[in-house]
């Protein structure tokens, strides 16, 4: 959206010159109390987030909004010239501006507007906005730390909340781990989480090998944003008196670069929904990586009308995921086909690439 400016209207008067020094009367002369004077200038637009599947209920706190401004040439701050109100299905957003008031002058029954009127001839707000559905199911603890003895089994639990004012239904759980599998979590016996309830799953953390663990869980739901919550688990192992300990075998990097410890990516094509000429949709890929050292990766999307959201450098932990949002915005109807590339940054070869598909009518 945008506003234009000046923030009043130009008239001419024939009649009227301004002295020398102020310039010629058409550039901002303005007939006082005439119609075509304006002491704010606003605009307002609603933004709609995707269309929710049948028997999700839209909700204002699970609105999620990206906004990238383009201009704002008044010299005030954002929060001065726009206001952005989430609504239960998208946002409504208004930009306005108003003239102070010792910045027009009465002479003559004309009102001039003055030139260091924050309007003057410059553009005075311009955004683009893309509007999201946050993640319904969360994780209570993002981040769990066990300990346990070497060869023996620790129990412990996994809560999931959901925050929706709907029903939500766990589809899969996708457990990334090391080799031997020091962790286990055991899908729950009741797959439907009650609106504003939670479900607790069971896990176990039973090392075969001394030091350091981590695994994530990605659990897949049908949660409408699309967004799967991701569990990292961290064990330690402590050894019984008398016990030599191994530890976890360290690999070169040509040798695990060389093998399976490439970058992985889940899923492995995207096919996003359906959407009119204008509209858009969004889709995360969870970019996985196996080595057991810190990578930055560059994120690339392409052609047009698929584009990436946020930065395209992105840092990823040993044996990390990072997730990569990709948007589909077509500005006419057809269908369409695109790629994500995700590549190692310094080591082109570690890389994967995601089709993308979309279309739009």
């Amino acid at each position: 959206m945008s506003v234009a400016a000046p923030i009043y209207e130009e008239v001419y008067d024939p009649e009227w010159r301004w002295n020398q020094w102020v310039g010629w009367a058409w550039l901002m002369a303005l007939r006082a109390g005439g119609s075509n004077y304006h002491s704010t200038m606003s605009a307002d637009a609603t933004i709609k987030a995707p269309a929710l599947p049948k028997g999700f209920t839209p909700n204002a706190s699970l609105v999620g909004f990206e906004e990238v401004v383009e201009a704002l040439g008044t010299g005030l701050s954002l929060a001065s010239v726009r206001t952005v109100t989430r609504q239960r299905d998208g946002i409504s957003v208004r930009a306005s501006i108003t003239a102070p008031p010792d910045m027009t002058a009465s002479i003559g029954g004309l009102f001039l507007a003055d030139f260091n009127d924050p309007a003057n001839g410059r553009s005075i707000f311009k955004a683009r906005y893309i509007v999201y559905w946050k993640p319904r199911l969360v994780p209570k603890r993002g981040e769990i730390t066990v300990s346990g003895t070497l060869g023996e089994t620790t129990q412990f639990t996994i809560e999931l909340e959901n925050r929706g004012p709907d029903s939500l239904s766990i589809l899969a759980l996708d457990l990334w781990t090391g080799t031997p599998a020091e962790f286990e979590v055991d899908m729950p016996a009741h797959r439907t989480i009650a609106r504003h309830g939670s479900v607790t799953l069971a896990a176990r953390f039973t090392p075969q090998l001394g030091g350091s663990h981590r695994a994530e869980l990605v659990v897949r739901s049908n949660d409408p944003s699309r967004r799967h919550p991701v569990v990292v688990l961290r064990g330690t192992v402590y050894a019984p008196a008398g016990t030599t300990i191994t530890l976890s075998p360290s690999y070169s990097d040509s040798v695990l670069r060389a093998t399976e410890y490439r970058l992985r990516a889940m899923p492995s094509d995207v096919a996003f929904a359906p959407v009119a000429p204008g509209g858009h949709d969004l889709h995360a890929v969870d970019v996985r990586n196996p080595f057991p050292a810190p990578i930055v990766v560059e994120a690339s999307v392409s052609p047009q009308p698929f584009r990436l959201l946020g930065p395209s450098r992105l840092p990823i932990g040993a044996q990390a995921t990072q997730a990569v949002q990709v948007a589909f915005a077509p500005p006419a109807a057809g269908s369409f086909s695109g790629a994500l590339t995700v590549e190692e940054v310094g080591n082109p070869q570690n890389q994967c690439l995601v089709p993308l598909e979309g279309t739009a009518s």
